[in-house]
C-alpha cells in the first residue's frame, strides 16, 4: 500500500473551533489507514485557524500510530529556543501513546 497522509482540520470559516470534529477526525484517519496526519503554519487569515505545533500534541493524544508533520513552519517568527522545547515536548509526547 502507498503511504498516504491528510490534513487535521485546522481552519473553521463559518464557526467556532469543533474541537468534537477533531477528537473523531484522527482516530478515524488511523482506522481509515491514513499513515499520517498534517498541519500547517498560516499566521495571517480571515478565519479561525489553530497554532499547529499545539494541534499536534493534542493530535499525539489522540493517535496511537500516525506520523504526524507540519507542511508549513515558520521558524523566523518564533522564538528558537522555545520552538525547539515544544517540538521536543512533542516527540516525547506522541511516543507515549
Amino acid at each position: 500500500m502507498i503511504p498516504c497522509g491528510i490534513a487535521i482540520p485546522q481552519t473553521f470559516e463559518r464557526s467556532p473551533i469543533d474541537v468534537q470534529l477533531i477528537r473523531e477526525f484522527v482516530p478515524k484517519a488511523e482506522t481509515l489507514g491514513y499513515e499520517s496526519l498534517w498541519v500547517q503554519e498560516q499566521i495571517i487569515s480571515d478565519t479561525l485557524i489553530l497554532e499547529p505545533v499545539t494541534l499536534l500534541t493534542y493530535a499525539a493524544a489522540l493517535s496511537s500510530r500516525a506520523r504526524l508533520g507540519t507542511s508549513v513552519l515558520l521558524p523566523v517568527i518564533r522564538n528558537p529556543v522555545q520552538l525547539a522545547k515544544s517540538l521536543a515536548s512533542l516527540d516525547q509526547l506522541s511516543k507515549a501513546g
